[in-house]
């Protein structure tokens, strides 16, 4: 586990690099897997959903919009494996973080919050930390933030170390 005091750097996030980060694709392909089936004299089609993302245009600009307002902030992330998670923030950049996750939350297919700006809010005053943990997903890459410190947990000697 790494945690790192970094400035964003994400003016650069456009549309492209949102559906690759994210895989966000208009259409959505689902096929489902039959086992221990047998049929005669019937010809079989795998089963699938076609699913069309009703808001697709608008989900990309919500996650351009949200890593858009994150330049030039100085956070804290930590990472867990291969994700990296937004953990600290200035206290007079909250309403930035907050709006940061209320955007991504909104999601057409993956948001907890689609429509619903009261029950973010009253999700971020009861704990914040739930939403960095759901399963909306938020990926950074390595172009996305300068790092300034960097701490890393030593399994070993049990300590953090710069």
């Amino acid at each position: 586990m790494k945690i790192m005091k970094v400035k964003m750097m994400t003016k650069h996030v456009n549309e492209e690099i949102i559906t690759k980060l994210f895989d966000i694709k208009e259409n959505v392909e689902i096929e489902f897997e039959v086992q221990n089936v047998e049929f005669k004299n019937v010809e079989f089609k795998k089963p699938s959903i076609n699913m069309q993302r009703p808001k697709f245009k608008k989900d990309i600009e919500n996650y351009k919009e949200a890593y858009k307002i994150l330049d030039g902030l100085e956070v804290e992330l930590t990472t867990y494996g291969k994700e990296i998670i937004i953990t600290d923030w200035k206290k007079e950049d909250e309403d930035i973080i907050k709006e940061f996750y209320f955007l991504i939350s909104k999601d057409s297919f993956f948001g907890c919050f689609v429509e619903d700006k009261n029950g973010f809010e009253e999700q971020w005053l009861e704990d914040k930390s739930i939403l960095q943990f759901t399963d909306q997903k938020i990926f950074f890459t390595n172009d996305m933030f300068e790092i300034i410190t960097k701490m890393e947990y030593n399994f070993d000697n049990k300590k953090w170390e710069e």
